[in-house]
This record gives C-alpha cells, sequence and structure tokens, in this order.
C-alpha cells in the first residue's frame, strides 16, 4: 500500500478495508478533487461518514441476506416482494408510464411524452398548455447525456463532466410551478438509466442522506458553496453502495414467471427492463 495510503490508514482506519486495503469509493473521490482548495483531512472524514454508514449498512446486507436494499440508511429486507407488490398495484403505471420509457426511439422530448407523465399524476399542463410546450419546444443538445449513460458514471465532483451538463440540461426546463416533480418525471421517460423521478415522496426520504451528501461535496469542490441538497449524489451513492444486491435482485426478477409470481406476462416484461435507478426509486416510495 503506498505510504500515503498507510498514513490514512493509520488516521481514518475505518475508511480502509483492513482485508484488502482497498481504500472505500468516497476516498478515491476525495483525491480526485486535491486541484481544489486544501481542505482539512479530518473535515473530510467527516462529511464522508454518510456515505461510510450507508456503505457498512449495505455491506451487512449482502452478508446477510443476497435480496437486502439500503435505502438512506433504511433497510429493505425482501425488494423483490415490494416491487412485485408495486406491479401489481399500479400495474397502469408500469406499463403505460414505464414500458414506454424503455421502448420510445425519440430523438428529442415529444408532447406525447410529456403528456404520459399525467400517469403518475404530474399535473403538466393544468395551468396552460405553455408547460408541455417548455419541454418540446426547448433546444437541448443532448449528446453528452446519451441513452446509453448511467447516473452511476456521473462523478459530480468532475468538472464539467456527465452530471454537471446533465444539471444544466435539468434546470434548463425549470419555470414557475415546473421544478422537480414534473421535469424528473419527464426526463425520467427520455433518459431511464439516468434521471430518478424526485417527488415529494423520494425526496422526503432522502432528504437527510441529500443534506449530509451536499455538506462532503461543498467541502470538496467550490463549485457546490451554494448547494443544500444533492439529491442526484446521494442516490447514486446508494446504487454504487447497492451494486451487489441490485445484481443478485435483477437476477430474482429474471426469474420471475407467471406461474410463480401474480403478475401477468405484460408486466413480468416490463419489470425486468427497469433500469436500477427506477428500481431504487420504487423501492424508495414505497418506504412511505
Amino acid at each position: 500500500m503506498p505510504n500515503h495510503l498507510l498514513k490514512l490508514s493509520h488516521n481514518f482506519p475505518s475508511l480502509i478495508d483492513p482485508t484488502s486495503g482497498q481504500i472505500y469509493a468516497v476516498i478515491t473521490t476525495l483525491n480526485q478533487s486535491d486541484k481544489h482548495a486544501p481542505v482539512d483531512l479530518s473535515q473530510r472524514a467527516s462529511a464522508a461518514m454518510a456515505i461510510e454508514h450507508n456503505s457498512q449498512k449495505s455491506d451487512e446486507a449482502k452478508n446477510s441476506h443476497p435480496l437486502q436494499v439500503v435505502i438512506a440508511g433504511h433497510t429493505i429486507r425482501d425488494p423483490l416482494n415490494t416491487l412485485t407488490n408495486y406491479c401489481r398495484k399500479y400495474h397502469k403505471t408500469i406499463k403505460s408510464f414505464d414500458q414506454f420509457a424503455y421502448t420510445q426511439t425519440a430523438i428529442r422530448i415529444t408532447e406525447d411524452l410529456v403528456k404520459r407523465t399525467k400517469i403518475l399524476n404530474s399535473r403538466i399542463g393544468n395551468r396552460g398548455k405553455h408547460e408541455v410546450k417548455n419541454f418540446v419546444n426547448k433546444p437541448v443538445d443532448w449528446s453528452v447525456v446519451s441513452y446509453k449513460v448511467s447516473l452511476i458514471d456521473a462523478d459530480p465532483l468532475d468538472d464539467d463532466g456527465l452530471y454537471d451538463h446533465a444539471e444544466k440540461i435539468y434546470k434548463n426546463y425549470f419555470q414557475f410551478n415546473v421544478r422537480d416533480g414534473k421535469v424528473s418525471k419527464v426526463l425520467y421517460l427520455f433518459r431511464p438509466n439516468f434521471f430518478p423521478i424526485l417527488d415529494s415522496r423520494v425526496k422526503k426520504n432522502y432528504r437527510r442522506a441529500a443534506t449530509a451528501e451536499a455538506n462532503r461535496l461543498r467541502l470538496l469542490n467550490p463549485k457546490f458553496i451554494n448547494l443544500k441538497r444533492a439529491y442526484w449524489s446521494a442516490i447514486r451513492n446508494d446504487l454504487i453502495a447497492n451494486e451487489f444486491a441490485l445484481r443478485s435482485l435483477k437476477k430474482s426478477i429474471d426469474g420471475l414467471t407467471t406461474s410463480n409470481c401474480e403478475l401477468d406476462g405484460e408486466l413480468i416484461s416490463a419489470l425486468k427492463v427497469l433500469s436500477n435507478v427506477r428500481l431504487l426509486d420504487i423501492l424508495t416510495w414505497k418506504l412511505g
């Protein structure tokens, strides 16, 4: 192990895997920020505790049960059952909303796509047609945030990287009475691997984690100086921490058939193609 890591391991042993000597992902991220204004290492370690705590809980879930998912510090002990129950109760959402996200081939946001979000009670257009036209007519370069990229690819500490480009696009659609809920539902349909749906329930469950993540990012990069809550980054942290659990969950979903669950074939097919971002979103929403 390099000398600077040995020193880090000595000062902050909880941030280093004692078996492999591997640094937690957050420390890799911290090293990338050295070009910014110097920050005391103890402050950085303190800011990292929220991610470390969630990673530890995710490891505990992985070791005790292959299908436990940790979301914003809350453990969901049977995510497959949670998902199938959601599909039964909200079958119209899965068939008419989610399935559209993975079959649409539009190169720009269309009126049909925007109006489809009303299935999730987005209320877009209730205050006038200008709300729909704002999405349809606004020129946006989607070349960086392509259909294939995932939120997990977007490191917020990369200057002018994927995260920054996506955030500019996201905020570009904001207008009076059109904020996170409406915008995220539209952009999820257009880029389902990247944009989480930030409705009031998801934001409530992630409020504490997003606040802690914003505190961490402010310490590491001056561009986040005014950031109060980092929902995307907090969700991204959970995608990383739950990588093993989500892989296991996907395998279980692939094994679903009409004979071993109470879902019809169309629902099962739709569930099988949901992105990890959407799976996490549904599980978060079901926390209440």
